[in-house]
């Protein structure tokens, strides 16, 4: 038995006259090519011509070397693969300039038809006689807004490709009831979704270019959704019948050219979202309640996502929340109830419908869903895009970090005027100075010492001194009406040692503090 380190040298074996290894590669035809399993280290690579257009020798069905479908293992340069170190290319005689194929994708063709909903198959003759390959699919001019049809293919190579689209109706029996704007969705690149309509009332049994090139590439599918939708015109008002009939893609170049639809390299699309909220006025029929009616809502929820995405232009709807209010009007009748619905939106891709035709959408749900409701008013208030409010928090947070920096300056600034402060007090213990006390004494014999003390009582003191208006004592220990005592005598020193501690005013003293 094989060892895997012997499978992966024999994987590894099939060199390139350029040293490299076969590589898978898309290509455009294997038809015809001779299988190569079992022939092991022997096998020799068969002519064939790449996705691109390149002429290149491959290995089809080898036992080791496998690739994806539409791809085979091949030399880059152009050379037959080999073990034996012979890489002769001479025999490649099939001409890869010749343009690739067109890709058509019919609506009766059963490897191409993806998902597909309330769409039929045509029996009306004045249709049928130009459709294409005699056969299409139609909506029976009803389900508006609930039918698709869904065309998938993966496109040959990477490069530019130009949409045509094809639908019946050259014959004015057909053409009368055909919409004048049928929506189309285009999965293109790597993830992009480009939204356009159709108007299938004109220009019928015949292909008619609809996008001059979007890119696609090589092992990503691409997809073409047809949708009908509420609000359709036609001739026949009120009897429009929506149809899928054919596409073609046609290769145009490994990029797309300047004019055309997205010359942009492809990468995925980042998915923007946008949160709002819906207020809708509602008129209840007799025997229906509010809170049965928002259980219904919320039953249904995803039919009213759906709705929401198709007429408002998102790509999907993610409903959040549905409260209501509202009270009863007549006895038993009949009631106003207010609903709002708030709800996440991604990825706008296509125009919002009318009002009228969001409203009539909503009124159909509401009557399958709960008959005898009926949809007054539609109002659609507080869109907030999330990059917007990404933009819009990226304001407030620098407006914050600007207030945080000047509160942070004011409080270095205090905090310093406090540590000079301090300092300062340090040198000189009184925190007010006072510049001059000027006191007139009762007794012109007062000791000067008691001027000293008054300058340096506390500054609460001083404020309690400016609010006297006539003769009082500096302190609360001696009245004002007692004499002071002779500095001659017997009590003289006892008497001048009051006179210090408590000194009789009698005019508010003149001071100066700086």
């Amino acid at each position: 038995a094989l060892t895997a380190g012997s499978i992966l040298a024999i994987a590894a074996g099939h060199s390139c006259s350029d040293g490299s290894r076969v590589r898978c590669l898309a290509v455009r035809s294997s038809n015809g090519a001779p299988s190569t399993h079992g022939q092991g280290y022997s096998a020799g690579g068969y002519p064939t011509c790449s996705a691109d257009g390149k002429r290149v020798f491959c290995l089809f069905d080898h036992d080791y070397h496998t690739c994806a479908d539409g791809s085979e293992p091949c030399c880059m340069d152009g050379s037959n693969p080999s073990h034996r170190g012979t890489h002769s290319g001479d025999d490649h005689n099939l001409d890869c300039g010749a343009s690739i194929e067109r890709l058509v994708l019919d609506n009766m063709d059963s490897t191409i038809v993806g998902d597909m909903k309330n769409a039929f198959e045509g029996s009306y003759q004045p249709c049928m006689v130009d459709a294409y390959k005699g056969q299409f699919h139609h909506d029976w001019a009803r389900n508006k807004g609930f039918a698709h049809f869904t065309y998938k293919f993966m496109p040959p190579v990477d490069g530019c490709y130009s949409i045509e689209e094809y639908h019946p109706g050259s014959d004015k029996a057909c053409s009368r009831y055909l919409p004048t704007k049928a929506s189309l969705d285009i999965g293109y690149c790597k993830g992009k979704t480009l939204s356009l309509e159709i108007n299938q009332a004109q220009n019928g049994a015949q292909w008619n270019e609809i996008v001059s090139g979007l890119p696609f590439y090589a092992g990503t599918e691409g997809r073409l959704t047809m949708r009908n939708h509420v609000g359709e015109v036609c001739e026949e008002t009120g009897n429009c019948f929506w149809v899928a009939d054919a596409f073609r893609l046609t290769y145009k170049g490994p990029t797309c050219q300047s004019g055309e639809e997205a010359t942009k390299p492809c990468q995925k699309d980042t998915v923007s979202q946008t949160e709002a909220s819906l207020y809708l006025q509602l008129s209840l029929g007799a025997g229906l309640e509010k809170d049965g009616v928002l259980l219904k809502m919320q039953k249904h929820k995803p039919r009213f996502e759906k709705t929401f995405a198709v007429h408002l232009g998102y790509t999907s709807v993610s409903i959040l929340e549905i409260t209501t209010s509202g009270r009863r009007l007549h006895g038993d009748e009949s009631s106003q109830v207010s609903v709002q619905v708030r709800f996440n939106a991604k990825a706008q891709n296509r125009q919002a419908s009318t009002p009228d035709t969001f409203k009539a959408a909503l009124q159909a749900d509401f009557t399958t869903i709960v008959p005898g409701v009926t949809v007054e008013k539609v109002s659609q208030v507080e869109l907030r895009s999330r990059d917007s409010e990404k933009d819009t928090d990226d304001s407030s947070n620098l407006l914050l970090y600007l207030a945080i920096a000047g509160a942070s300056l004011v409080f270095l600034g205090i905090a310093s005027f406090c540590v000079w402060r301090k300092f300062r007090s340090k040198k000189n213990p009184q925190t007010s100075k006072v510049d001059q006390v000027i006191v007139k004494p009762c007794d012109e014999t007062s000791n000067v010492e008691a001027t000293k003390e008054i300058a340096k009582s506390k500054l609460e003191d001083l404020e309690k001194a400016l609010k006297v208006d006539h003769c009082d004592t500096a302190s609360t220990g001696t009245p004002s009406s007692e004499p002071p005592a002779s500095l001659s005598g017997t009590n003289a020193d006892a008497n001048s040692k009051r006179d210090e501690e408590t000194p009789t005013l009698c005019s508010v003293p003149n001071i100066v503090i700086t």
